[in-house]
């Protein structure tokens, strides 16, 4: 009976078969349906729909084809096209569009389209745009190198200081050419010895050398703990102790203090990326309002639209950004563009005489100075009072002086230098980058802080 009952409900090898085909048939229309989706209009099919003001298909191509390659061409027509239209809703489709690229920090597609929102009044701002987004597609490459640095070089600090054959302190590694004197051998293995230079005692560590007399000796050391010692007088008393270094070793010792150094300025470098990067949406937010709002001007410069991030004023603002120094706005490797843009036009023009820039254009009393088209030079000239009220006030790093008085603000990590003179009095400012000569003067203590 069982057995009867399970043959009724076993299906056929014929049913089977149908169901298969069915099965089949159902997902080839799934498919075909999908491919649907997918469909692209082509360049005249764009037109007609922007002639029928059926703006909305144009949205959904946009929306489906933007990140494909193929479709990129017609997807920046079909932008350009819409950015030419005067209907609202387009354009606040397109703010929109980029506001969440810009959200997303998909600088690779905004770089691809900002051109497309181009018109004959807000040229200006797109360029601005395009190199921000730009300096900042660097900053995501240059921010991946350093992330992949930083578990090798931890690797490599860990891997040395493990295998390192000898006990000592490499927490905080101090390396040095010791030069002394050997004045008691305490141990085997330890010396109470004398600094040649400061007169100083400590207690020597050696591995490989050994002393059978007092005398002179030179070699190199890690610098440790304080421990206490025997005197020969009964008492006792604390030394620091230098741990021997064998020639060999030494470079081995350099590598672990370049890591130890390097990977916590690694770290910071990271961390400072990241912030950069952050700190793009607002700013990249600002242009992109400008690029909407000057697209039906006449070309003029944006000030209002990027005061946020580089206010021009009629007096001097000096402000320092990610190790940068900025003169109402302007850094050194900004686009000659871009200083239009916040500037305006030049008052005039005119040749560097020492030739370490192409041109010199004046704004308005300060002068900047190009090569290939990117920012070398910024001076300009200002009184005392606006001098410290202006600049050095704003500086929160040491000022440093020489023994003629100029003053000078110096970013190692940036290399910018700004170098104030005074000529009867009056002030010359100067933003450039350092030099060896600098370098030199402030190695040798020619150039030194300021008390």
């Amino acid at each position: 009976m069982k057995l009867s009952y399970l043959k009724i409900l076993r299906p056929s090898k014929a049913l089977l078969i149908v169901h298969l085909v069915i099965v089949l048939v159902a997902c080839g229309s799934e498919k075909e349906t999908n491919t649907e989706k997918v469909k692209t209009i082509s360049e005249d099919e764009i037109e007609t729909h922007l002639k029928n003001r059926e703006y909305k298909k144009v949205y959904v191509f946009i929306n489906e084809n933007a990140k494909r390659e193929e479709y990129k061409p017609l997807v920046d027509y079909a932008i350009s096209s819409l950015m030419q239209t005067e209907d609202e809703e387009s354009i606040s489709f397109l703010e929109d569009k980029f506001t969440s690229w810009i959200e997303a920090r998909d600088y690779d597609i905004l770089h691809d389209y900002i051109t497309s929102l181009e018109t004959e009044g807000n040229g200006d701002p797109v360029t601005s745009f395009l190199y921000e987004v730009e300096k900042y597609m660097e900053e995501e490459v240059y921010l991946e190198e350093q992330k992949a640095k930083l578990p090798v070089m931890k690797k490599q600090h860990d891997d040395l200081v493990k295998n390192f054959p000898y006990p000592v302190p490499l927490n905080k590694p101090v390396l040095d050419e010791f030069s002394g004197t050997i004045l008691q051998k305490i141990n085997e293995l330890e010396y109470r010895v004398l600094h040649n230079y400061s007169g100083e005692q400590y207690v020597l560590r050696t591995f490989e050398t050994s002393f059978e007399s007092t005398g002179r000796f030179t070699m190199n050391v890690l610098f440790g703990e304080k421990k206490r010692y025997n005197m020969d007088n009964g008492f006792s008393k604390s030394f620091y102790v230098l741990y021997e270094i064998p020639e060999r070793q030494v470079e081995t010792i350099k590598n672990i203090i370049g890591l130890r150094e390097g990977i916590p300025e690694k770290e910071k470098a990271i961390k400072e990326t990241e912030q950069l990067i952050e700190d793009s949406v607002p700013y990249l937010k600002v242009i992109l309002s400008a690029v909407f709002d000057t697209r039906n001007s006449t070309p003029s410069p944006v000030q209002e639209q990027v005061e946020k991030e580089r206010a021009v004023n009629s007096e001097i603002e000096f402000m320092v950004k990610e190790n940068q120094f900025y003169i109402n706005g302007i850094t050194l490797q900004d686009s000659e563009k871009f200083v239009a843009s916040v500037f305006g036009q030049p008052t005039s023009s005119e040749e560097d005489e020492l030739g370490e820039s192409e041109i010199i254009n004046v704004y308005d009393g300060i002068r900047i100075g190009y090569f290939n088209e990117k920012v070398t030079s910024i001076d300009f000239e200002i009184s005392y009072e606006d001098l410290e009220e202006q600049v050095i006030s704003e500086y929160p790093g040491d000022k440093l002086v020489n023994e003629d008085g100029d003053v000078f603000l110096y970013n190692e990590e940036s290399q910018h230098l700004l170098m104030v003179k005074s000529y009867a009095g009056t002030y010359t400012v100067y933003l450039g980058y350092a030099d060896n000569i600098f370098k030199e003067e402030l190695e040798y203590g020619n150039i030194r802080v300021q008390n």
